[in-house]
This record gives C-alpha cells, structure tokens and sequence, in this order.
C-alpha cells in the first residue's frame, strides 16, 4: 500500500502504522514526517519529495507543483502494480488517478481541488468551470472509497462521486501525548511568566484562511489587564496581525513563532480559553485538526466561524465552548470576561472537553481498514 501526503504529520503515522499492524508493506510518498509521541513505524518505507514550503505563496505553488511532479513519476515508474491511498497534499494529489491506472482510495482532508471552482477567472470561464468539475468527478468517481472529515465535506463532494457514499471518518488526537496541566507543573508558563494570567490563545497557522483578526480587534476592547492574548505560529498573516497589534500599541497580545513537538503537549495546555477559527466560507469546507487536540488538555474553546459550520456543530453538540462570527466582537469579550471571572463555568467547560476527547481517537482508523480489508 503506498500512501501519498507531502507533509506528513501525526494522523497519517496512526493511519500507516495502522495499515502495518495488520499485514500490510507499506510505503509512504512524503517531503516531511514529523513525529510526536508515536513515532512512524520502522516497516515503513519512506520515498522523499520535496518539501512543503510554507513560507510564501510563490515558494508554496512551487513546492506544490514540483511535489505533484515527483509523485507522479514514482508512481508511473516506481509503484504502477500498487494500491494508493492519496492525501489531498499536495492540494493536486487527488487528480493524480488521471495520469495513472493503479487502484486508489482518496483521503480528502480539505477542499483545495474544490475551491478552484471559486477562483474568478474559472468561474467566468464556463468551458475552464466544466472542465475541473469533469475532471474531479473523473477522479473521485474512479476511487475505490473516498473518505473525508465531516458531514459538510462530504455533503460538498457527494455531487463529484455518482453512486457511491463519502465515507465520514473524524479526525482524533493522543491523549497520552496531550493531557491537562496546572499551571504551577507547566514548564511553558513558567518561561514565559504567564502564572497569574488568563490565556486566551490561538496555537496554528496564521494563513489566508485561518480567521485570527478578529482576536486582535478584541485585545484592543478588553479591560481586564489580567487577560492576556497568546498568538503561536507562522504563516502568510502573521506579518499584518502584528502590524495592527502595534498599531493598537497592546501590550496583551503576544506572539510566539512554532514551538518545537516537544513544547506542544505544555503550549496548548497552558491556555484558559483555545481559539479555533476559520474565516468565511472556508468555516463549511473544513475542520481545524486542533480543536481535538485542545480537547485532550481540557481547553474550553472559543470558536469564530460560522454558526452553520461543522466546527459550529462539534462545540454545540459537546457543550465545550461558545461560537461566534468573526464580527461578533462584543459577544466574544463578553464570553471571555464571563469564563474569566466565573470559576464554575470554566471548571464545567473544561470537564467537557476532556471527556469529549475519549469519542475521538485513533481508532478512527479502523473507519477506513474496514471498508479497504479483502473481504
């Protein structure tokens, strides 16, 4: 079984070392494998492409393209007999299928072939516009099972596949790598003095899509100097968040870059309130991975997204937090000022989400060796 996905992370390990446990030689097609506490296992083959760069959009569409060139040519010449499990990264691996014969199953983890329906200059272009749905109905269509995150991912691909189902399978996290931490243990309060402070933080990529401005504009309005905003992460916003930070000149918005995987499992758990956020309509075509890990260190979480989006849906239904729109500026300080100053609300938040946790594990796994296991 070869698996395809550029920049390889913890939840494709759990998948492939999955696949391992149950008999399978597997081979994994991959610029990058960051491992945390569960490392990949030693069985599996690693076949290297270029990296994923995150660092500017030219240098991303580059990676990207050289990555889909590399992948494409390993599969015609290396692996043309074996099955493949294609991960939508790079964001054109899943048209793959077009320029190959081999069996293949889709893991459609977000909905970049889908956006480019989007785009101006192909929504103008009818015979462009007609041409990608056909091509993404061509490749969806010829897989064996496509599988994605939520019910509303699968409710906008459903019209790409005729006749057949999108299999839904959550993502999870590793609650024995991310558990609760006080604050008086916590080795990442400690270093940056944080003890004494209610942490609001957002811990992620800072990209196009990730919907962060909305906790800058609400740092500026509050007024309790005991809360403070913890910002973690790089990405093509970074640049402009911090420019209007200190335009506002707030000294209680902080921003850190990446923390090593060692740091993570103390990062996140040093928040009072987890940020997950997703700008327009990006909130209805994905689900932000680390909302689940916020989950496993017991953050109560403050979602800014819309209120018809998945990630509206798992707050709700869990009752571990509160969702706004990202213009609802005055709410969300309200909630803050509320959880801050309330010990029983937060202490109630804080137990569901840690138990919500449970219901999300690597087990998910099993979501896809059942439907690919020979019968």
């Amino acid at each position: 079984m070869v698996f395809i996905n550029q920049d390889t992370g913890y939840l494709m390990i759990d998948i492939v070392n999955a696949f391992v446990a149950k008999g399978y030689d597997c081979v994994l097609i991959t610029g990058r494998v960051v491992e945390r506490k569960i490392l990949l296992d030693k069985n599996v083959k690693i076949d290297s492409i270029v990296r994923y760069n995150r660092e500017t959009i030219p240098k991303r569409v580059f990676s990207w393209t050289m990555g889909f060139m590399q992948i494409w040519f390993k599969v015609l010449f290396t692996y043309r007999k074996d099955e493949l499990i294609i991960v939508t990264n790079p964001p054109l691996a899943p048209l793959l299928p077009l320029f190959c014969r081999n069996k293949y199953y889709q893991l459609i983890f977000d909905l970049d072939i889908v956006r480019v329906l989007d785009l101006g200059f192909v929504k103008k272009t009818k015979i462009l516009s007609l041409l990608w749905k056909k091509a993404i109905k061509k490749a969806l269509g010829g897989a064996e099972f496509v599988f994605t995150l939520t019910k509303g991912m699968a409710e906008m691909l459903q019209p790409f596949v005729e006749n057949k189902e999108v299999v839904i399978m959550p993502l999870w996290t590793d609650n024995s790598e991310f558990r609760m931490i006080h604050k008086s243990d916590n080795s990442f309060v400690k270093k940056h003095h944080l003890e004494n402070k209610f942490i609001v933080m957002y811990s992620g990529n800072l990209g196009a899509s990730s919907g962060v401005e909305p906790i800058i504009e609400v740092a500026n309005n509050v007024t309790n100097e005991n809360i403070i905003f913890l910002i973690i992460g790089e990405g093509l916003r970074k640049e402009a968040l911090i420019k209007k930070r200190d335009e506002y000149k707030l000294k209680n918005c902080i921003f850190l870059p990446w923390q090593d995987p060692s740091v993570l499992p103390f990062s996140l758990a040093a928040a009072d309130l987890a940020v997950v956020s997703l700008v327009g309509t990006e909130s209805k075509r994905s689900i932000p991975s680390k909302i689940f890990n916020n989950m496993s260190v017991g953050n109560p979480i403050l979602g800014i997204a819309s209120k018809e989006s998945d990630l509206a849906d798992i707050i709700e239904k869990l009752n571990i937090g509160q969702i706004f729109e990202a213009n609802e500026i005055k709410e969300i300080i309200n909630f803050i000022d509320a959880l801050s100053t309330t010990k029983e609300m937060h202490r109630q938040y804080r137990f569901n989400s840690s138990a919500a946790s449970e219901k999300f594990t690597s087990l998910n796994t099993n979501i896809i060796l059942d439907r690919i296991q020979p019968k």
